[in-house]
């Protein structure tokens, strides 16, 4: 087995856990998340009207950027439901 193996005595000196009242996190990722998600989403639209109403070419790139961005919302939306379990 590789990596490293921990000693028994390595292993006692470790603090229990603390599974009635853990530690929480702030919520600066999530706050993070959200205003970086805000501002792709500003960005994509402005791209997205410049293609589409003023240079009138519609591409296979547009239609990736829109997939990537709902997929961005979805890990947004990951970020912010993990905060109330971690």
């Amino acid at each position: 087995m590789g990596g490293h193996q921990y000693t028994p005595e390595e292993i006692a000196s470790w603090p229990k856990p603390n599974y009635h009242n853990p530690m929480r996190r702030g919520w600066g990722l999530v706050a993070l998340c959200i205003a970086l998600f805000v501002l792709a989403l500003g960005i994509v639209i402005a791209r997205l009207y410049a293609r589409i109403r003023i240079q009138r070419n519609y591409g296979l790139d547009d239609t990736l950027i829109i997939a990537a961005i709902v997929r961005l919302l979805l890990v947004t939306s990951l970020v912010r439901g993990a905060h109330a379990y971690f």
